[in-house]
């Protein structure tokens, strides 16, 4: 069940995502330059800001502090750089990797509380679901949250298990 899930979730990923290989969501961009400033080092900072006591204090010329944004997705898409180097396919592409795990978390919540068909419904509804795919092809930050917010999820619903087995919950 769940090969034929994660089949479904990448077919539709790759379609949407071949039609814009661009970033399009002003949020990715903003994060994707931050880490891409950190890259070249320029520091964590961006170029634009909606904030006006940062436009007071550049960091560089041209350059404003990136204070005002959370460090989880800089840093992650900074490892991705080093991997594979800067381009907004590797920002679009971290953002699928979270999406497909939110796909398979959901799926093994269901199954965990409803059933095997039940998670698999889930799992299909969440492969579907248009604007979460939008938010897959843009890289966006909700993906990695929400596969954040599914992973504690999972974790404490298995914590019987961890607990006996690992003693490290």
């Amino acid at each position: 069940m769940i090969l034929v899930l994660t089949s479904a979730a990448l077919l539709i990923y790759f379609y949407t995502f071949t039609s814009i290989p661009y970033l399009t969501f002003s949020d990715g961009a903003k994060y994707a330059e931050v880490a891409r400033n950190i890259f070249q080092g320029m520091g964590y900072g961006s170029r634009f800001t909606t904030f006006p006591n940062s436009a007071l204090d550049p960091i560089r010329p041209n350059l404003f502090t990136g204070n005002w944004i959370l460090p989880v997705i800089p840093m992650l898409l900074l490892a991705v750089y080093k991997l594979f180097g800067v381009s907004d396919m590797a920002v679009i592409a971290t953002s699928g990797v979270f999406y497909f795990g939110v796909v398979v978390m959901t799926y093994l919540i269901g199954k965990k509380i409803f059933g095997e068909l039940a998670g698999f419904l889930a799992g299909l509804a969440m492969a579907f679901h248009i604007p979460f795919l939008a938010y897959a092809t843009t890289g966006a930050t909700e993906t990695l949250f929400t596969f954040e917010l599914l992973l504690i999820t999972y974790l404490f619903l298995n914590r019987k298990f961890y607990h006996n087995n690992l003693r490290l919950l």
